[in-house]
């Protein structure tokens, strides 16, 4: 298993991750996001950045972040979601 950068081609298995997450909320209508948007979001304008976790050639996990600016320290992290798929969740993913 390898946790790396997410890169371009992994906005499709990235946006079924959210969709996986969506419905663990009861919200599968929630997701408006597409893969093209992400893709832009991720790699085009930077708004974002995200982590995969990759099994097999296959991606099973994602954490998305960003940086927002906080008055008092200066920039910070901030973790939006991270998911890992039911079935590869206790692995060490």
């Amino acid at each position: 298993m390898d946790i790396r950068a997410a890169q371009p081609g992994d906005e499709d298995s990235i946006l079924d991750l959210i969709k996986g997450l969506a419905e663990f909320e009861n919200e599968p209508q929630a997701v408006e996001n597409t893969a093209e948007k992400l893709r832009a979001d991720l790699f085009e304008h930077n708004h974002c950045d995200a982590l995969v976790a990759v099994d097999n050639n296959e991606v099973i996990g994602f954490a998305l972040f960003y940086t927002s600016y906080s008055t008092w320290k200066g920039p910070c992290l901030y973790l939006e979601d991270i998911y890992i798929t039911p079935d590869k969740r206790r692995t060490g993913a």
